[in-house]
C-alpha cells in the first residue's frame, strides 16, 4: 500500500498534474476516464484510484481500505474539523474545496505515507512479538 500511495503522489507531484472538479483530465483539460492512457491530470481521489490500478498488490481490497484509513488519518491530522470518515465523495470534496491547494494535497499524501510506514512498522513489530511468544510457549 505504501507503493500505491507513493504512486499516487507521483501522479499529482506538480500543479500541472493536479485538477479539481473531475477525477481525470487529458492534456487539453477535457474529462477522461482515470484509467485511460490520455489521463495526465488527476484530482486526489482519481490519483488514488489510478495508483491502485497501476500498482501490483497481493490483496488490493485490504491495501485499498488500509490506504484510505491512512488518508483519513492524514486529513484528520491536517484539519481537525474534517469529518470522521473519508470516503470517495468526501475526499473528492476536500480536493475540490476552493481553499484546497496543490501544496495541501502533497502535504496530505506525504502525511498519509508517513502514517502508512508507521503502521507497517507497528504491524511487523506486533507480528514478531506474536511469533516470539508462540515460539516461547512450553
Amino acid at each position: 500500500r505504501i507503493d500505491a500511495l507513493r504512486k499516487m503522489r507521483e501522479l499529482v507531484d506538480s500543479p500541472e498534474k493536479w485538477c479539481k472538479g473531475m477525477f481525470a483530465q487529458d492534456a487539453n483539460g477535457q474529462k477522461v476516464q482515470l484509467n485511460q492512457p490520455e489521463a495526465v491530470c488527476f484530482c486526489v481521489f482519481g490519483a488514488f484510484r489510478r495508483a491502485f490500478d497501476d500498482t501490483p498488490l497481493l490483496n488490493k481490497s485490504d491495501a485499498f481500505c488500509e490506504s484510505l484509513y491512512s488518508i483519513k488519518k492524514a486529513l484528520a491530522k491536517l484539519n481537525n474539523a474534517y469529518p470522521e470518515q473519508t470516503y470517495q465523495y468526501e475526499l473528492s470534496a476536500w480536493n475540490d474545496f476552493q481553499s484546497t491547494t496543490h501544496s495541501d494535497v502533497l502535504k496530505m499524501i506525504d502525511t498519509a505515507i508517513e502514517i502508512a510506514i508507521e503502521e507497517e512498522k507497528k504491524r511487523k513489530k506486533d507480528a514478531a512479538t506474536q511469533q516470539d511468544s508462540e515460539d516461547f510457549e512450553p
